[in-house]
């Protein structure tokens, strides 16, 4: 039986309180649904419905507003930079995520509690092959997939080795690489793996003290000669077809894919390394 809270919305179209005045000097009001309001948002969170309604349909209400872009943002669509809540956003859609050791490449060591990978040391005893395993791409995929809706995790990238680059040798040329982001249910498995969405891959990597986006037919750079980011967050939007990459502690859009349509087919997150030394690691959410 479903329990109602004492604190209900009238019937109707509810505003919200006017949030910042950062949207170009406007002072806006935000609407709920008229079956949001009428149910009432103490039986909707009781449903685990309420958090979802309310934030895409604040998301949607948002992206009206002409507000200002950031200078090093890659999109139109960033957030504005003086917003908290709306930058908020991004953490109540924080996914609880953790790795698939069925995917991974039969070289990487996933952690206990399943929110880590990294290359396993020599000598380790490698699992048997298995056909959702990668088999030339040191990666592993999240064991959630999505087939609509937003959804958003963090992954802690520093000092993680490259895998566009793999070759099956140690490097060691003192530079933080890596790779993350998302991957089609029907990303190749096993040989040569195309790391583009044409691949059904939307990922970035750091390497040389960069940032790139796994762009087709060439990676394209980000943010100019600064260092890449210590913390990734990426932004799944499955209807929309888009997959957009923040700065995890600044919340500054990196950059973003977009599809011409819905995504068509379930997506998981995807992380790449081979190196022996620090993890890839799923982080909680900040901001």
């Amino acid at each position: 039986m479903t329990s109602h809270h004492s604190h209900h919305l009238p019937t109707g179209h509810t505003s919200l309180s006017p949030l910042s005045s950062g949207f170009s000097g406007v002072w806006s009001h935000l609407f709920l649904p008229q079956d949001v309001s009428r149910a009432g948002v103490g039986a909707l969170v009781s449903e685990g419905r309420a958090l979802s309604v309310y934030v895409l349909t604040l998301l949607s209400h948002l992206s009206r507003f002409d507000v200002r872009t950031p200078k090093s943002s890659s999109s139109e669509e960033e957030l504005p930079e003086d917003y908290p809540v709306a930058k908020n956003m991004l953490h109540r859609l924080a996914a609880d995520l953790t790795l698939d050791p069925g995917t991974a490449h039969r070289l990487l060591l996933i952690s206990a509690d399943r929110r880590s990978v990294r290359l396993a040391p020599p000598g380790t005893p490698a699992p048997c092959d298995g056909p959702a395993r990668f088999d030339q791409l040191p990666a592993v995929l999240g064991a959630q997939g999505f087939g609509a809706g937003r959804h958003c995790w963090e992954v802690e990238t520093a000092d993680a080795a490259s895998c566009r680059d793999y070759s099956g040798e140690d490097e060691d040329d003192g530079e933080s690489r890596y790779a993350v982001g998302a991957a089609g249910e029907s990303v190749q498995r096993k040989g040569s793996v195309k790391l583009s969405p044409a691949g059904a891959v939307w990922a970035v990597e750091g390497r040389g003290g960069r940032l790139w986006a796994l762009t087709a037919p060439e990676p394209t750079l980000l943010g100019g000669a600064g260092p890449p980011p210590r913390r990734i967050r990426v932004d799944l939007d499955w209807e929309r077809g888009r997959v957009a990459f923040y700065d995890g502690l600044s919340l500054d859009l990196l950059f973003a894919f977009q599809a011409p349509g819905p995504l068509g087919e379930r997506v998981f997150p995807l992380f790449c390394t081979h190196d022996p030394r620090a993890p890839l690691r799923i982080v909680p959410a900040e901001g």
